[in-house]
């Protein structure tokens, strides 16, 4: 079973050429339920959306992101 929850902490570029695919620049981020440092990108540009998957415990997290308003 996959766990949604939201990271404890993120960071990430203002810019980066994946936006010009649609996609935000990396963002790396703790994750809500192992603490682990995790990267990866997403397609989706809001908070309500947002979230990439944790590569330690499988976790999703929800990015609190408001990126491209």
């Amino acid at each position: 079973m996959v766990v949604k929850v939201k990271c404890k902490d993120f960071s990430m570029w203002n810019w980066s050429p994946s936006i010009l695919i649609g996609l935000t620049p990396k963002i790396t981020f703790e994750c809500g339920k192992c603490s682990n440092i995790s990267k990866g990108r997403t397609n989706r540009m809001h908070s309500d959306d947002a979230y990439i998957q944790c590569r330690w415990c499988g976790a999703i997290n929800v990015i609190p992101i408001e990126y491209g308003t």
